[in-house]
């Protein structure tokens, strides 16, 4: 009987899906659940960036849990549509968890998955060493904002692509996709709130946690969800932020993802894409390497988030097949502004020293 390792390695030299995998521009979509997975993929996502609960919100990571299953189906759901798909590892480990950890990746690198995502140093060498061979994305929750860091990266843990914060203006993204060893994945349109690099304001005030404390704004010990007839009723901490129809799939709870009271009514106020709009920098954004840019599920429902890829994939295409000649749709427009009014993250205006 082959040993994990070498069904491991036998893993890693099959053919991959080859969609997208030399373009310049790519379409990377955020996934927290199956239903998000088969999503990105009729939106022909060239990557699916996977977060799965345990992994993230769960330092146990338990050989025999439900999220071995789940993140196995996620991947043979992507590859058979053709899809790529990176499996994210968010949550801060202590030494403890280590084994727990190269187990867990061991398992991953062994059910198909093309890469996996990591931003803590420990985390990120221990991949490196315990499944050579499979790509490393380093998350943006690593904060990575200079060139120096991006070689970092790529020379010492030998990542192929890491993920640029959202609070980046667009000169200093062109300063980093100019002479970048490795390819950038950029956020296109995401929820995010009031946060500077994982430190979520508002999120620290509803649950006292934070992305850069404690690996997710919203840990699985604050959440809270109840059917109440037709409806589900989301809490953090418990804090009310949000009340849905119970036929409305929507991602992980989180604060930045609630409803709060505007007036007399009530809006999703966060998800907005960034200032400086990456759909209309398109065909001046130069690197050596592919860029990808990443498209996370906004408040709004399954409607709006298709809506949002069908934009972004025609985009991207327009501007691969022609350059020169690009130009942003009206359509597309809509897509990214539709869901009411919605309020810019403050770290987007904040300059880096």
């Amino acid at each position: 009987m082959l040993s994990l390792a070498q069904r491991m390695l036998t893993t890693l030299q099959r053919r991959r899906p080859t969609n997208g995998a030399g373009a310049r521009l790519q379409l990377a979509v955020a996934a927290t659940s199956l239903g998000e997975v088969r999503q990105a993929v009729a939106a022909g996502a060239d990557w699916i960036n996977y977060t799965q609960r345990s992994l993230c919100f769960d330092r146990r990571l338990r050989d025999s849990d439900a999220w071995t299953r789940e993140c196995r189906e996620a991947i043979a759901i992507a590859h058979r549509g053709g899809r790529r798909i990176a499996v994210a590892f968010a949550a801060r480990y202590g030494t403890p968890e280590l084994p727990r950890v190269a187990r867990a990746a061991a398992l991953l690198a062994e059910a198909g998955a093309d890469a996996l995502i990591a931003s803590d140093l420990g985390t990120l060498d221990l991949i490196r060493n315990e499944c050579p061979g499979l790509a490393l994305h380093v998350s943006p929750q690593a904060s990575t904002t200079n060139r120096e860091a991006v070689a970092l990266y790529a020379g010492e843990f030998g990542a192929t692509r890491v993920a640029i914060p959202t609070s980046l203006p667009a000169p200093r993204l062109r300063h980093l996709l100019a002479a970048s060893p490795v390819e950038l994945e950029l956020f296109a349109h995401g929820s995010y709130g009031a946060m500077l690099e994982g430190q979520c304001a508002l999120s620290s005030w509803i649950t006292g946690a934070s992305v850069g404390r404690d690996g997710a704004c919203s840990p699985a010990r604050v959440i809270r969800e109840h059917r109440s007839g037709r409806t589900v009723i989301s809490r953090l901490n418990g804090v009310l932020i949000d009340a849905r129809p119970a036929d409305v799939s929507a991602s992980l709870p989180a604060a930045c993802r609630g409803r709060y009271r505007v007036g007399r009514g009530s809006a999703y106020l966060f998800g907005i894409h960034r200032p400086e709009n990456l759909l209309e920098a398109l065909p001046t954004l130069e690197s050596p390497k592919p860029i990808a840019f990443r498209v996370v599920p906004t408040a709004g429902g399954p409607e709006r988030h298709r809506a949002l890829l069908r934009a972004w994939r025609e985009a991207l295409d327009a501007c691969i097949e022609d350059p020169a000649r690009f130009a942003v749709r009206d359509e597309w427009r809509h897509a990214l502004a539709h869901g009411g009014e919605l309020l810019p993250c403050s770290a987007s205006t904040t300059e880096h020293r």
